[in-house]
């Protein structure tokens, strides 16, 4: 595009704080793959495909994604890895969500703005964990000499539930894996995501974001678009 009036960038800027600050409480449990994508929607027909590593103060997950546009205004994505707790065996991670772009940047409005449900499972020898909200996120696409920054912003609202094993091979894991989590049953989590998509070629972006939950969290990873 043309020249970026101050102001469009003041606001913006002033929008991607307040939504990240209104979510950096702390939650019982982490957000299971974080937000990876910005709030732009993939166009009907194109796929993206990605891996991820995030390090939590409590675990470790690699996983991938798949991600395709199917409306003018909205993709989908898949996500399937696995977790490596700081407590127990290492385990399965499945997840999906769907976006829909509401807001384009423009005129009026100076980013983008997309929202929709998302769902995760995490299954480890302590526990079982199944999750399944919604989030908001904002990003606004920048030139740059070479490819683009998109820097982004998301809420994520959702209703966990947290099942333990009821005869673990190790209760003194079991024991320390409870204090990380609550008592069996569901509760209403928040969190807070802030990162920023490099894209530096047609074929190739660079992702990386911090979330804010219970743990701190980083991720780091590729994205490919074919």
């Amino acid at each position: 595009g043309g020249f970026v009036r101050p102001h469009t960038i003041r606001t913006f800027i002033t929008t991607l704080g307040i939504l990240t600050a209104l979510v950096c409480a702390p939650a019982a449990h982490a957000t299971v793959f974080g937000q990876v994508s910005t709030a732009y929607t993939l166009r009907p027909g194109t796929t993206d495909v990605g891996g991820f590593v995030s390090v939590f103060e409590s675990s470790t997950l690699v996983f991938g994604q798949f991600r395709r546009g199917f409306m003018s205004i909205g993709d989908f994505g898949v996500q399937a890895g696995f977790v490596d707790p700081e407590v127990g065996d290492m385990g399965l991670a499945l997840g999906g969500d769907v976006k829909f772009m509401l807001f384009q940047t423009g005129a009026e409005v100076p980013f983008d703005l997309a929202l929709g449900p998302r769902f995760a499972y995490l299954d480890m020898d302590l526990l079982s964990l199944t999750s399944i909200g919604g989030s908001v996120v904002i990003s606004r696409e920048y030139a740059l000499a070479q490819g683009s920054l998109a820097p982004y912003a998301a809420f994520n609202m959702r209703l966990e539930n947290v099942n333990f094993d009821d005869d673990p091979a190790d209760a003194l894991s079991l024991s320390a894996a409870t204090q990380q989590y609550t008592d069996d049953g569901s509760d209403l989590e928040v969190s807070g995501i802030a990162g920023a998509r490099w894209n530096i070629s047609e074929l190739l972006d660079i992702l990386g974001e911090v979330v804010f939950d219970r743990d701190i969290g980083f991720t780091l990873g590729l994205n490919f678009k074919l």
